[in-house]
């Protein structure tokens, strides 16, 4: 039997441990996601771009003209 079946049977409450358990359980999920970062090639240059890319984000808005219906595009500046 594992502990935390344990100390809810014989109804025991340690906040240490209770504490213990929530760290782990967190660095799960963070070590899976730096994991994934790691191995994996399209992550980790995603990663690196947005962290220390030094090149200006560009979206494209559509403007409708006054003169028709036609739309205009232009580039903005999202920085």
């Amino acid at each position: 039997m594992s502990a935390p079946w344990v100390m809810i049977l014989k109804n025991l409450h340690n906040q240490a441990a209770v504490n213990f358990g929530m760290i782990i359980i967190s660095m799960h999920g963070v070590v899976s996601s730096l994991v994934m970062i790691v191995v994996h090639r399209p992550y980790r240059e995603a990663v690196v771009f947005k962290l220390f890319s030094r090149e200006r984000a560009l979206i494209e808005v559509s403007e409708k003209s006054s003169r028709g219906p036609r739309a205009r595009s232009r580039l903005v500046d999202v920085n």
